[in-house]
């Protein structure tokens, strides 16, 4: 069983190498804001040895081009201009304006999974498999994002049977108490998050630095919370983004923001930071 899930290990490592691999790869032969942006993220906490809590996450996004004259673009459907018109943030002069979709599981469990009781304390079996839809403006020194994600947790959202078939699949322990996992229920939320690049030193080709704070909060039956951080990167051709993306609302801040990005440049074939 211990060489079944060191294998499993080095498989997922390996997919994580080739996906960075296909990044590095491909050809930047589009304007930042004529380029559409693909993600596929992977949170597990199978590389520190525990099987609790927050367990797994995946999600898959897209952001489009920039939308900046959606109303006469044909981009968008026409009964969603007026709504968007209405909204805060987007309609601003001088901003890129992006439309971002996602579709995503993340998976929580009790700290023991061998446990065939329910633990008193502990956090309940779960899974939450959900759709996303998010409006994004930008300039230079600000993100903000606004996100709707409609799904379900419970048995519908068919954590259990991901869980178990990569449990068996890779031998590890199989989880035990997922019949008194939370019901059925629909689930709604509404995000808003505002992300500053408060600091930007470094050039294509260069070491450089950054800094980015972000402050948001969600609204729903599924979390409803507030939310405040900052990240730090120096290193090598850092990108003219908002920062690195995680599983969570509001979370697609990579998106190339100019042509200054290294991402775009021919010459520059990595990122180290």
């Amino acid at each position: 069983m211990w060489m079944k899930q060191t294998a499993f290990k080095y498989l997922a490592l390996l997919l994580l190498l080739m996906s960075i691999v296909l990044v590095l790869r491909s050809e930047p032969c589009k304007a930042a804001e004529d380029r559409r942006t693909f993600s596929f993220y992977f949170e597990n906490d199978l590389f520190a040895d525990t099987d609790r809590h927050y367990t797994n996450g995946i999600k898959l996004s897209w952001i489009s081009n920039d939308l900046t004259g959606y109303a006469k673009s044909g981009s968008l459907p026409d009964w969603s201009l007026p709504i968007i018109r209405r909204l805060p943030f987007i309609n601003e002069q001088g901003l890129q304006r992006n439309v971002g979709l996602s579709i995503g599981q993340n998976m929580y469990t009790p700290g023991d999974i061998s446990s065939e009781d329910p633990l008193e304390d502990d956090r309940p079996y779960a899974g939450w498999t959900y759709f996303g839809i998010g409006l994004h403006s930008k300039n230079e020194r600000r993100l903000d994002s606004m996100e709707i994600q409609l799904g379900i947790v419970g048995p519908d959202s068919f954590a259990e049977q991901t869980q178990k078939f990569v449990h068996e699949l890779s031998g590890c322990q199989s989880p035990n108490d997922w019949d008194n996992q939370i019901k059925n229920e629909l689930g709604l939320a509404v995000v808003y998050e505002r992300k500053w690049r408060l600091l930007y030193s470094g050039t294509v080709g260069k070491s450089g630095l950054d800094l980015i704070p972000h402050l948001g909060g969600a609204l729903g039956n599924v979390y409803t919370y507030a939310n405040a951080g900052m990240e730090a990167r120096i290193g090598w051709n850092i990108p003219r983004d908002f920062g690195t993306s995680l599983i969570r609302p509001a979370g697609d801040s990579n998106a190339p923001l100019n042509a200054q990005d290294p991402r775009l440049s021919r010459d520059q074939d990595f990122s180290l930071y």
